[in-house]
């Protein structure tokens, strides 16, 4: 047990629900970076039944209409399906109820991967006004964008540093730094300063398989 009185995982089961468009090609193991990791899957559309259907549809909870859209198959899947929620969330009763904005943008993700064409999505769009101060979905999103792009924008400094050093990187530390936080990144560029090139390359070069990845961290 740990501090906290918890045993250690050691067998953790994995269930994939996919709710892609196509068919699902995942398969198990999934292996990267010296690690492996095993999973059961299944597509959505699999366990469509007519009342399941029927049982999501007629919920109160307008998230499970999200999810009826995503359990009709293909060949019996139709536009209205997606409109008729969207008009049901976007009445005025639904105004300012709580989660409501994150259901809107889940629907219209669902939209998407119902393969709507474009007329589609924005006559969805037009019909549905996303809040998005108040969609914790989107916020979260727009923060991890944001934070992401930050990395990416100091990586890029930090290569274009090392190029006028004369250090160059292999595809694969290109690949491994991209993983890396902002400690990680700072770390980098405090090296840099101290002029300890070996230490760089050795920091960015991927670990051998098994190897714990510890600048992903964080």
């Amino acid at each position: 047990k740990d501090d906290y009185g918890v045993d250690p995982v050691t067998n953790l089961s994995q269930l994939v629900v996919y709710v892609g468009p196509d068919s699902c090609t995942m398969t198990s193991p999934y292996r990267r970076w010296g690690t492996e990791h095993r999973f059961d899957s299944f597509d959505i559309r699999s366990r469509y039944s007519p009342e399941q259907f029927d049982r999501l549809w007629k919920s109160n909870d307008p998230n499970d209409w999200v999810i009826a859209v995503l359990l009709v198959p293909k060949t019996q899947f139709e536009a209205w399906h997606v409109f008729e929620v969207a008009s049901a969330i976007s009445d005025e009763s639904w105004i300012g109820r709580k989660g409501i904005e994150d259901t809107k943008v889940l629907l219209l993700i669902a939209a998407i991967l119902r393969k709507f064409d474009n007329s589609q999505l924005v006559e969805l769009e037009t019909m549905m006004t996303v809040n998005v101060g108040a969609s914790s979905l989107l916020r979260e999103m727009y923060d991890t964008g944001g934070y992401e792009t930050a990395i990416k924008d100091q990586l890029d400094s930090f290569e274009r540093l090392m190029v006028k050093r004369d250090v160059a990187f292999s595809d694969p530390q290109r690949e491994y730094m991209a993983q890396f936080n902002a400690e990680a990144v700072e770390e980098l560029f405090d090296l840099a300063i101290d002029g300890d090139f070996g230490a760089i390359l050795k920091k960015v070069t991927p670990p051998s398989p098994g190897l714990k990845l510890e600048p992903s961290e964080g």
